[in-house]
């Protein structure tokens, strides 16, 4: 694969920081990202997270995704595919 392109990480970069702002507004305001009630759209945002902490993404300025992560966590499917996928 080659080593890593530093403009394109830099534009990645930027994209995430410019695209976590309102996810964290809207954990701010509801239980999960659709509102009230879990949906795809956690599990999909969750596999994203993952991958930020696995790049060391710094997610520690937004407390309402990091408590969300925690919440996602903790649920029994997460574990459940985690140990299946060995994370």
């Amino acid at each position: 694969m080659g080593d890593p392109d530093p403009a394109k990480c830099e534009e990645a970069l930027g994209f995430i920081k410019q695209q976590i702002i309102p996810v964290e507004k809207q954990l701010g305001e509801t239980k999960f990202i659709a509102g009230k009630e879990i949906t795809i759209a956690d599990y999909m945002a969750y596999a994203y997270t993952d991958q930020a902490r696995t790049v060391d993404f710094d997610l520690s300025a937004y407390p309402n995704i990091n408590a969300w992560i925690k919440k996602m966590d903790s649920l029994e499917s997460v574990k459940k595919t985690k140990s299946k996928i060995n994370f």
